[in-house]
């Protein structure tokens, strides 16, 4: 479920994660305005290519080269996916102590790349039962018609 406020569209599990700030921009603000103080700061810099490379991001304006995903373990470091008619997958560790970002293109998503992820992390030992998720808006059947 998500809630939309002033903009940014939220999801009510993502809310319940300590230390979170999270949203889903729009058409109208890609970047919701509450976040661009640290966006702009700490972003990291990479180049999205439609495939199933993932990259940890340990400090702001790290160079990540060409990934679909991003996630991070650091306390104030902003990570995101653009998204125009493919998926964005939220994700955090239920504890605040861990987030991802998910590009979720049709590629992407036949090639596995959650499954990728998630694989990443059990070699880190997390465990998926500690983490929730939200699939974000994207594309419809009416935008074909």
């Amino acid at each position: 479920m998500y809630v939309r406020q002033n903009m940014i569209v939220k999801s009510s599990l993502l809310e319940k994660v300590p230390g979170l700030l999270h949203g889903f921009g729009t058409a109208e603000q890609s970047i919701p305005k509450s976040f661009n103080p640290i966006w702009e700061k700490t972003k990291p810099v990479w180049k999205q290519v439609h495939k199933t490379q993932i990259a940890e991001v340990f400090s702001p304006g790290q160079a990540c080269g060409e990934v679909d995903a991003l996630y991070t373990r650091m306390n104030d470091l902003a990570i995101g996916v653009w998204t125009a008619d493919c998926v964005p997958v939220l994700l955090a560790n239920t504890s605040g102590k861990g987030i991802a970002s998910v590009h979720a293109g049709w590629r992407g998503t036949y090639d596995r790349i959650v499954v990728e992820f998630w694989k990443q992390l059990e070699k880190q030992g997390e465990q998926a039962s500690n983490w929730v998720a939200a699939v974000g808006p994207a594309v419809g059947p009416c935008c074909y018609q």
